[in-house]
Formats: C-alpha cells, sequence, structure tokens
C-alpha cells in the first residue's frame, strides 16, 4: 500500500542504515505488541536476541543506553508526569528506585509516564508476555500494548527497571496538537 517498501528503503538509505529487515502486513493489527511480534517473526529473530522496541510518533535525541542493563530482562524509559494516555511503570517505593514492580496502560499507577522506548534483554521473554497478554493480562480488551508485557516477567521473578529521564529529553508528535506545537519550536521542518 502507499509504495511503502520503497520508501523504507529509501529512508534507510538516507539515514545511513546498513542492515535492515522490512517486514510487510498484510493487516492492520491489534496493536504495538502485535506488531512487534510479527515483526520479530519476519525477521527471524533469535529468541536470546535484545530487542529494543520505540514508538514511532516520538523523537528521543540524545538516547543512550542506560547503565546497568546488562543485567535487567528489560526496562521502560520513563518521564515524570501525569495523565491518562500513557503508559505507566511503578517501583517498589515509588521513588527513582528503578526496579519496578507494576506496569500499565492508560492508568495512572505511578508518577512515571513512558516515553515509548522499551527493552527485552530476550526476544524470547517479549515473545512468552505477549502470548499471556494475549490472553487477557493485557490492561486493554482493545488494544495490545507493550508495556503491561512486562507484568508477565515480573510475575516470573525477572527483573524489569525504570530509565528515569527528563521530560524536555523527548518529543511526542502523536496528536496534531503535539505536533504543531513541535513544528512552532523548530526551525528545521517546513510548515505543511
Amino acid at each position: 500500500v502507499f509504495d511503502t517498501r520503497r520508501f523504507i528503503e529509501e529512508e534507510c538509505r538516507l539515514m545511513g542504515i546498513a542492515q535492515y529487515d522490512i517486514v510487510m502486513l498484510e493487516q492492520p493489527t491489534r496493536g504495538q505488541a502485535e506488531t512487534v511480534l510479527k515483526g520479530i517473526e519476519g525477521a527471524g529473530i533469535r529468541p536470546d536476541e535484545g530487542i529494543l522496541i520505540f514508538n514511532i510518533d516520538t523523537f528521543r535525541p540524545g538516547f543512550v543506553f542506560p547503565k546497568g542493563i546488562e543485567r535487567w530482562a528489560g526496562y521502560l524509559e520513563c518521564f515524570v508526569g501525569t495523565g491518562d494516555n500513557w503508559s505507566y511503570a511503578r517501583t517498589a517505593d515509588g521513588t527513582e528506585q528503578t526496579k519496578v514492580v507494576e506496569t500499565a496502560e492508560k492508568r495512572a499507577i505511578s508518577r512515571y509516564c513512558s516515553t515509548g522506548i522499551y527493552y527485552f534483554r530476550q526476544t524470547a521473554d517479549f515473545i512468552k508476555a505477549y502470548y499471556q497478554g494475549e490472553r487477557g493480562t493485557n490492561d486493554s480488551p482493545k488494544e495490545l500494548y507493550v508495556a503491561p508485557l512486562y507484568n508477565a516477567l515480573i510475575s516470573a521473578g525477572k527483573e524489569i527497571h525504570v530509565h528515569v529521564i527528563r521530560r524536555d529529553e523527548v518529543i511526542f508528535c502523536g496528536t496534531p496538537d503535539e505536533y504543531a506545537e513541535y513544528l512552532k519550536t523548530t526551525s528545521n521542518i517546513n510548515h505543511i
């Protein structure tokens, strides 16, 4: 549809991405988690490989992996915020102590809102958690989100952490208002 493969190949070339896989989807998915699963399956990602998931409607200048991730089964990048449109992570004592005890989607269980960056040290953990979430442990019956999948790993005794950044280190463009606000603050993009 819309010459998608050619567009992605050209954008990868322009960004200097030398190695990539394109997995074409035949129909819409039930959300980000299912899209990631289909990408994993279509690209033949090994179960022991790590995966980093990032929302398409967000910019994250200066991203770096946090220290310590080699010991964690996964992590979510978060900022301090409020609202009913975020994924949330709750730490054991409610502070920036990084070990997560619960995640939720569109339900404010803490002050830590996800930037949309999700890391799983092993793809096998993502897949197992996905199928548990698909059977009804995901927060939303309408859509399969990534953040709630961490609850299955937490229940299995795996360590999930948050990496907290400042809100101004991430740029959200998920709504027309957010994108319009971003356009006002940058001189690098021409107004349409």
